[in-house]
């Protein structure tokens, strides 16, 4: 039987073990700096959740590579630029129209990405023709890509880093 005496604090609140107290914390935590201290409580975790880890790695990992998937391929500038020359290759824009007339790519059909839903019947006689999808840097032609993917459009791709990386590329585009 436990035959302690009841002591006033029963959660021992505020008490460190003997021999400590604040400023020797203090001292300890001083001595390196946060960061060190924030990669220790990284390693530790990771030691006690293997597991945790492990699913949150994979399920990560998942994401990653189905929203890489889910979009279209993804092109560079120059490997556009063949795709263009060679085999005929649809260009959509899916800026807004203020972009758009700052600088487009040749022959670049322009359907802003909040209105693609509404005209995405504007595409249904290219189904043939390979379409690259551009934006500004890349993050809707994923969203829009996934979409035409659904709606049955074969040979969709996108221009990885956008009309950026293209602009950066020193590759033409018509103003207007």
């Amino acid at each position: 039987m436990y035959n302690a005496a009841p002591s006033r604090d029963p959660f021992n609140r505020g008490r460190f073990p003997k021999g400590f107290s604040w400023q020797d914390i203090r001292k300890v935590t001083q001595k390196k700096p946060l960061g060190s201290l924030l990669l220790e409580n990284v390693v530790l975790f990771v030691g006690h959740h293997p597991i945790l880890v492990g699913i949150f790695v994979a399920l990560s990992l998942a994401f990653y590579l189905n929203e890489r998937i889910r979009g279209g391929k993804e092109l560079s500038p120059q490997e556009a630029v063949s795709l263009i020359n060679r085999e005929n290759a649809l260009v959509v824009d899916l800026r807004d129209g203020k972009e758009f007339l700052a600088g487009h790519i040749v022959s670049a059909m322009h359907i802003p990405h909040g209105a693609f839903e509404s005209r995405i019947n504007e595409l249904a006689s290219f189904k043939a023709r390979p379409i690259i999808l551009v934006c500004r840097m890349g993050q809707h032609a994923g969203l829009v890509g996934a979409k035409l993917r659904t709606a049955g459009f074969a040979q969709v791709m996108r221009l990885n880093g956008g009309m950026m990386e293209w602009q950066n590329s020193n590759l033409p585009v018509i103003k207007g």
